[in-house]
């Protein structure tokens, strides 16, 4: 059983101590391919180039707004006056 579950976790870690049995309890001992530093290290790394990738979506965006606001409005806006009430026995 334990054999089994040490062949599902390979690419995370391997084995440091083979499975025991201890009348009813069976031991394992398995450990981390890398060790924390370099976890946290990859870590950093995956998170700045997200939010490298945030920022340039983030700047294209505006670039595409500003093109989109520097050519004007897109229909002239209605002139409004006061409002016209559309029921003739309603006095304004």
């Amino acid at each position: 059983m334990l054999q089994k579950l040490a062949e599902d976790v390979t690419e995370l870690g391997f084995i440091e101590s083979s499975p025991k049995q201890d009348g009813r309890n069976m031991i394992m001992v398995l450990g981390p391919h890398k060790k924390k530093a370099d976890a946290k290290i990859d870590a950093a790394a995956a998170k700045e180039e997200k939010m490298a990738e945030r920022a340039a979506m983030v700047a294209a965006e505006d670039a595409e707004r500003e093109a989109a606001h520097a050519a004007g409005p897109v229909a002239a806006k209605k002139e409004r006056g006061r409002s016209e009430n559309l029921d003739d026995d309603i006095e304004a």
